[in-house]
């Protein structure tokens, strides 16, 4: 997390585009495990609005609102209430 706070203080745009699955550098750090990261990036301005930003940041309410149906949204949000946030990658 130190690197990517250094990145953006000297102005890393933490909605910065890249292609393909790696379309945000907050989209990049969940699957890799880095949370702490993925958090800094969300304070700092990225974009949390799609399912992958909002439940690998275990943002229930948000990921909940996402889906079009009641039930849908409530089988979110008990799931990710019993899931803590993805904790994969070289820190496990």
């Amino acid at each position: 997390m130190a690197l990517a706070e250094t990145l953006l203080e000297f102005g890393l745009v933490p909605n910065g585009r890249g292609s393909g699955t790696w379309a945000t550098p907050l989209l990049t750090a969940l699957p890799f495990g880095y949370l702490a990261t993925a958090q800094a990036l969300a304070a700092r301005g990225a974009r949390v609005d799609n399912l992958a930003a909002t439940s690998g940041l275990g943002l229930v309410a948000q990921t909940a609102a996402l889906y079009p149906s009641r039930m849908q949204a409530r089988i979110v949000r008990t799931t990710l209430r019993k899931c803590p946030p993805a904790r994969s990658g070289p820190t496990g």
